[in-house]
């Protein structure tokens, strides 16, 4: 009986982990507003199944798992930005147990806790887990992908093994980068084969798996999408990889935005991060980096597979500097569990026991600094306000024209975020505004303001000018997300417009 109680009180500390990181990712899970990108994951997945798939054909830049789940889940919950992001904070919060179960078969039990601890409150972890993103999904399919490829090759069951193959396929449907990461198990399979040999059966039933399982995506359209639209080379530009990307990667991975996610970080917080994280990683892989010291071959292992995990995807971010390729850090969320596992037995190695809980005390305080302009600081565009107050004013006969012109037909995704029970407001083109013979009765102007999605000039000023051809500014609401104008048409000579 003892020994019962023991077992079970070991996952006390566990089931605590578990209560800390959710309420990390759900406190002021909806303080920020709905962003384009999330906008348009909410408008998707409450499509019915034909026709998102043909919008996420045409939109092509993400698998389409993540939208699939989520359909499912608006069918339970209601469709809306708050139980998007709910889901996404679910994936976050399951994240934490599967990390340390990975940690622990790898290493031990302390820098298991230490590692779930960590990234419980790690600010790259708690920002994507209140995302309506694949992200946190992305994170959460991957650890358990390593698990089961770690159970498959040491205990050689073909159960698990087709459980990874499976759980690899879930991978490829959530994110293209994925592959990086299957690519480098793949590497650390071949490297020890000897050790841990798969029969090539296996590998060939494995690889026709996964090329059979992407054919439906692959022959739906999405490459001829992707090939005709100039998208993913405009988006680079704006946020492509650099030959510092991996450094600017590790600065994330360490908490690094202590003074807000859209605020560039000094170099006294890039340095600090390093020390308090970086540190203690180089520090847990001296048993590798040592021709002199001896480890257990498990742990040298071990230790491998978590530095190529981390430092091959960090390493290939900046090789894509080369490529013109679209890139975020994001893309590789993945490689922060293995990196944390790395800084966590670092810190439970240090080998004066004070030293190492200062080390510790130290990197917690800075995640939890770090976790402030999550909460507190508005880093989002802020489209919730003006939609707020077109709910309020719009009415029947109203039309609404969209800017930039390319960016036609967004505004229904902002308005299906917090409105979706509401019918939606009538779009006009740009081709339909030189009167008003399209039966409306007021016109209002819609305009995303951030600077990325107007850097050509947005055409704002050519549609206001039209408008004001024929009509009468009335009204006008901005934020730095939406600029919403109220334009009635132009009254006789002698009258008042219509209100």
């Amino acid at each position: 009986m003892l020994r019962t109680l023991r077992h079970r009180s070991g996952w006390v500390p566990v089931a605590a982990l578990l209560l800390l990181g959710a309420a990390a990712r759900l406190y002021r899970i909806d303080h920020q507003s709905v962003w384009c990108d999330e906008a348009f994951s909410v408008y998707a997945a409450s499509l019915p199944l034909p026709a998102m798939n043909e919008r996420l054909v045409r939109d092509f830049v993400q698998p389409p798992l993540h939208y699939y789940l989520l359909h499912v889940w608006f069918e339970v919950t209601g469709v809306g930005i708050f139980q998007a992001r709910l889901l996404a904070a679910l994936f976050g919060i399951l994240s934490l147990p599967l990390l340390f179960a990975v940690a622990r078969r790898l290493l031990d039990r302390r820098t298991a806790v230490l590692a779930t601890l960590l990234l419980a409150l790690s600010q790259f972890a708690v920002q994507y887990s209140q995302e309506a993103r694949p992200y946190s999904q992305y994170l959460f399919l991957f650890l358990a992908a390593l698990w089961l490829f770690l159970e498959a090759i040491e205990s050689g069951r073909p159960v698990a093994w087709w459980l990874f193959v499976g759980c690899a396929a879930l991978l490829l449907y959530t994110h293209y980068f994925s592959a990086v990461a299957l690519a480098v198990l793949v590497l650390f399979a071949w490297v020890y084969r000897k050790r841990y040999p798969v029969p090539w059966t296996r590998w060939a039933g494995a690889a026709c798996f996964l090329a059979a399982a992407c054919v439906p995506w692959l022959t739906s359209g999405v490459i001829d999408a992707a090939r005709r639209s100039g998208k993913i080379a405009r988006v680079a530009r704006l946020i492509g990889a650099h030959w510092y990307s991996a450094v600017g990667g590790l600065h994330w991975f360490n908490s690094g935005k202590i003074q807000g996610v859209q605020v560039p970080s000094p170099p006294w917080a890039i340095l600090a991060g390093g020390l308090l994280f970086t540190l203690p990683a180089l520090w847990a892989l001296k048993p590798i980096l040592s021709c002199r010291e001896r480890s257990e071959p498990k742990q040298r292992m071990a230790l491998l597979l978590l530095a190529s995990l981390t430092a091959l995807p960090l390493a290939g971010s900046s090789a894509l500097a080369f490529l013109d390729v679209q890139y975020h850090v994001r893309y590789i969320i993945f490689a922060l569990a293995p990196y944390l596992v790395l800084v966590a037995r670092g810190i439970a190695t240090i080998p004066s026991p004070w030293l190492s809980r200062a080390a510790l005390a130290s990197a917690l305080c800075w995640s939890l600094l770090a976790l402030r302009p999550l909460y507190f600081q508005t880093y989002k565009e802020d489209y919730r306000s003006p939609l707020a107050y077109l709910n309020a004013n719009y009415r029947g006969g109203d039309c609404c024209v969209s800017a930039p012109r390319h960016w036609d037909g967004r505004m229904p995704y902002y308005w299906h975020s917090y409105y979706s029970r509401r019918p939606e407001p009538r779009v006009l083109r740009f081709g339909e505004i030189d009167s008003w013979r399209g039966g409306c009765g007021r016109i209002w102007l819609v305009w995303d303001v951030p600077w990325y999605l107007n850097r050509r000039g947005g055409n704002v000023e050519e549609i206001k000018r039209k408008l004001e051809s024929f009509a009468t500014l009335a009204d006008q609401y901005r934020t730095d997300g939406l600029e919403i104008s109220l334009f009635l048409p132009s009254a006789p000579h002698g009258k008042e417009p219509p209100r």
